[in-house]
């Protein structure tokens, strides 16, 4: 009996967005930073100007809407930037994560 196939590599892409203004909480600043791994054709995703549409998006969720407002929970907000994104590419990928650090305030 041969021995099992090796598993084939996962190719991830990670982005940082560093002190992203925002409307919420008092003006909060926010660390993001997005990981994606790649389907099972990285080519597909390559192909795409992701990052620079993946920025945009963010910028544009951060900011309050008539469905999230100015003091909407981050926890939603960053559910909101998944899905977003995930809707964008979710033929080209396998996986995604943000993580979302809130940087203190000035009364903090």
């Amino acid at each position: 009996k041969s021995p099992p196939a090796p598993p084939s590599p996962t190719l991830d892409f990670a982005f940082q967005m560093i002190n992203v203004p925002t409307k919420r909480h008092q003006n909060r600043t926010l660390n993001l930073f997005v990981k994606v791994r790649y389907g099972s054709d990285p080519k597909a995703f390559l192909s795409k100007d992701y990052e620079t549409a993946a920025r945009s998006f963010v910028q544009k969720t951060l900011q309050p809407t008539a469905d999230l407002g100015a003091n909407a929970e981050w926890e939603l907000v960053n559910t909101a930037l998944c899905q977003g994104i995930w809707k964008m590419w979710s033929t080209t990928i396998s996986d995604l994560s943000i993580q979302l650090q809130v940087n203190a305030g000035k009364n903090d």
